[in-house]
């Protein structure tokens, strides 16, 4: 077995209660594909991706989690904790990074841009992200192609700390 980390199973029903039944006003993104969560699990923050239910999204879903499985050996990519298999589209559960993206803070809210990105944290946020974006090309005996990397997916923490999200198009 390659770098890949073993994932947990949580059920349904534990991601609805984290999630406050996925409630529409703790979204903490809007993509086209998926809705992110924010919520508390067994004591921990995470981040939940609730892909919409249709048959094209099985794919993406499907990618995340083999991708994310192996990349999250990787500190420079968000870590995937588990998923819930019981729903007809997997559930996926991630580490919470923060509130934050890159592009929040470049073109987002008035609040996001009000943390001001210097020089030192720009430039070791593209360090960061070149050693990502090189890291599955190199670390695996098949090499792999993450095909995102866009500022929305490079999520930050409060100390502009960069990690890699959404696996969906890797190939």
């Amino acid at each position: 077995m390659e770098n890949a980390i073993l994932c947990v199973a949580f059920s349904a029903i534990e991601l609805e209660k984290a999630m406050n039944n996925y409630d529409p006003l703790e979204t903490a993104d809007h993509r086209f594909r998926y809705k992110l969560y924010e919520g508390f699990l067994q004591g921990k923050p995470v981040s939940v991706k609730k892909f919409k239910d249709d048959d094209e999204q099985y794919e993406y879903c499907f990618n995340d989690i083999v991708y994310a499985s192996k990349m999250s050996v990787q500190k420079r990519f968000v870590k995937l904790l588990g998923c819930c298999l019981e729903t007809r589209i997997p559930i996926l559960v991630f580490e919470y990074v923060g509130e934050w993206t890159l592009s929040d803070c470049l073109w987002g809210s008035e609040e996001a841009r009000c943390r001001p990105l210097l020089w030192i944290p720009r430039s070791k946020i593209a360090m960061d992200m070149a050693n990502a974006a090189v890291f599955p090309h190199v670390a695996f005996a098949r090499p792999i192609v993450f095909r995102n990397i866009k500022p929305w997916n490079i999520l930050l923490d409060d100390n502009h700390e960069a990690k890699l999200s959404d696996f969906s198009f890797a190939i």
